[in-house]
C-alpha cells in the first residue's frame, strides 16, 4: 500500500514538473518573439503598419497567449509613473491596481487612474493621462482606452440597437462608423462611451458608461470603453442602473419613509401599481416611488439617488426571462392601452417601457395585440392558451 502511495506521489509531482516545464517553455518562446519584435519593429507598444510589423505583432500575441501573458497589462500599466492632477475621487484601501481600474470602470467621467500600493490610495481621472503626467517613485499609472486598444473585446462590447441616451457631452457629423466614433472619444475629458447612428453619421460623446437613459432604438449602436478596456465587464446592474446626484424629480405616486437603501426602495416600487421609477435620498432615507420611467423632470442634483426597474430588467433580462415569461397565461384586467400589429411579445413589452403607469404586458400573438398593463399581473391573472405575459419587475431581478 505504501509502495503504491509512493508510485501515485511520484507521478504526480512528474506530472507538475513536466507542466511547469512546458509554461517555461511557452515563456521562453515568448520572450523570443517580443525580442525579435523590438529589434525590427521597435517598441511592441506602439502600433507599426509596416507589413514585416504586422506579422511579426500576430505572432507575438499567439506566443503571449500561449504563456499566458496579458500584453495589455505590460504596455498600459505605467510602472514608477503618475498621471498627476485631473482628480475625480480619491479611493483608499484599494489592493491592487486592477481594482483600481475597476473603480474607474464604474465612476462617471473616469478614463484613468493613479494607484499608490504603499498607501492604497487609488485616483480616478476624467482626463486621459492626468493633467501633469510624470515619473514617481511607488506610483503606478494607467487608462482604459489602453486596455481597449489592446483587447479584442470590440464586437463583445457593441451594443447594436441600443441607445445610451443623455448624458451628451458633444455631438460629432460625419462619423464613418461606431469604431472611429469611439476612437474620438479617447481624446476628451470625461468621455467614457458613445453612441453612434449610421444613417446620419452622428457620434454622441457621453460622460457615463451607459448615458441616463438606456434602451433600445434602432437606429443606433453604443459602447462604453469600461466595457472594452475589460475592466466593466464585473460591473453589476446597480453599478450602471444606480445614477447618483441625479433627480427623477415629479411623477410622483407617493413617498415611502424610513427605506434603509435604494434596494428596498426598488422593492417597494415592484410591489406598488403603475411604478417604474423612485428617486431616493440616503440622509433622509425618503423614497419617492414614480409613475414615469424617469420622473417627469430628471436632472443632476446632489444627494439624490435614481433608478427605474427597465434598467435592471434590459441587464438581467437574459437570466430572467426563462422564469418571467408566462406561456399560456393572460394578466387580465388592469390596461393601460391595447396595440395591434404588434410583432411578438418583445415588440409589446417595448411598447411599455414608455408609456407612464405600465409595469407589465400580455401579448397575443395571433392577433398580433398587445396590451399594457398598470399592475404587475393585471387585476385578474389566469391561464389562457392564446396568450403570453410578462412584467417588468420579475425581469428586473429586484
Amino acid at each position: 500500500m505504501a509502495k503504491l502511495l509512493w508510485v501515485i506521489v511520484s507521478l504526480a509531482l512528474l506530472s507538475v514538473a513536466l507542466a511547469s516545464k512546458s509554461e517555461e517553455k511557452k515563456l521562453k518562446k515568448y520572450e523570443k518573439v517580443k525580442k525579435k519584435y523590438v529589434k525590427k519593429c521597435g517598441d511592441f507598444c506602439v502600433e507599426n503598419d509596416r507589413k514585416k510589423c504586422v506579422k511579426l505583432m500576430k505572432k507575438l500575441y499567439k506566443a503571449a497567449a500561449a504563456a499566458s501573458v496579458d500584453m495589455a497589462r505590460e504596455c498600459c500599466i505605467k510602472k514608477d509613473f503618475d498621471y498627476q492632477g485631473a482628480d475625480l475621487e480619491r479611493v483608499g484601501g484599494v489592493p491592487n491596481v486592477d481594482v483600481c481600474l475597476e473603480a474607474c470602470a464604474g465612476k462617471a467621467g473616469c478614463k484613468s487612474v493613479a494607484y499608490q500600493a504603499s498607501s492604497k490610495n487609488c485616483w480616478l481621472k476624467y482626463k486621459l493621462v492626468g493633467a501633469n503626467p510624470g515619473k514617481k517613485v511607488g506610483v503606478d499609472s494607467a487608462n482604459l482606452f489602453c486596455f481597449a486598444h489592446r483587447r479584442s473585446l470590440f464586437e463583445k462590447c457593441k451594443r447594436d440597437k441600443y441607445d445610451f441616451w443623455g448624458a451628451d457631452l458633444t455631438r460629432l457629423s460625419n462619423i464613418g462608423s461606431l469604431k472611429e466614433c469611439a476612437g474620438k472619444c479617447e481624446n476628451v475629458d470625461r468621455c467614457v462611451s458613445v453612441t453612434y447612428a449610421p444613417a446620419s453619421k452622428y457620434c454622441w460623446l457621453k460622460k457615463r458608461v451607459e448615458g441616463l437613459r438606456g434602451g433600445y432604438n434602432a437606429n443606433v449602436q453604443s459602447i462604453n470603453i469600461a466595457c472594452a478596456s475589460g475592466y466593466g465587464s464585473n460591473l453589476s446592474s446597480q453599478d450602471i442602473c444606480v445614477l447618483k446626484n441625479y433627480d427623477y424629480e415629479g411623477a410622483d405616486i407617493k413617498k415611502v419613509s424610513g427605506i434603509p437603501n435604494i434596494h428596498s426602495c426598488l422593492q417597494s416600487c415592484t410591489k406598488e401599481p403603475k411604478c417604474k421609477s423612485v428617486a431616493y435620498v440616503p440622509s433622509r432615507k425618503d423614497c419617492w416611488l414614480k409613475y414615469r420611467i424617469y420622473g417627469a423632470s430628471p436632472k443632476d442634483k446632489a444627494g439624490v439617488e435614481s433608478a427605474n426597474l427597465f434598467c435592471f430588467a434590459d441587464k438581467n433580462k437574459s437570466q430572467n426571462q426563462d422564469k418571467c415569461v408566462r406561456k399560456k397565461f393572460d394578466f387580465w384586467g388592469a390596461d393601460v392601452e391595447r396595440f395591434v400589429n404588434v410583432g411578438s411579445l418583445w415588440d409589446c413589452y417595448g411598447k411599455c417601457r414608455g408609456r407612464d403607469n405600465c409595469v407589465s404586458v400580455t401579448y397575443v400573438a395571433a392577433a398580433k395585440h398587445c396590451y399594457t398593463k398598470f399592475k404587475v399581473e393585471g387585476d385578474r391573472p389566469q391561464s389562457k392558451d392564446s396568450c403570453e405575459s410578462v412584467n417588468v419587475a420579475c425581469l428586473s431581478g429586484i
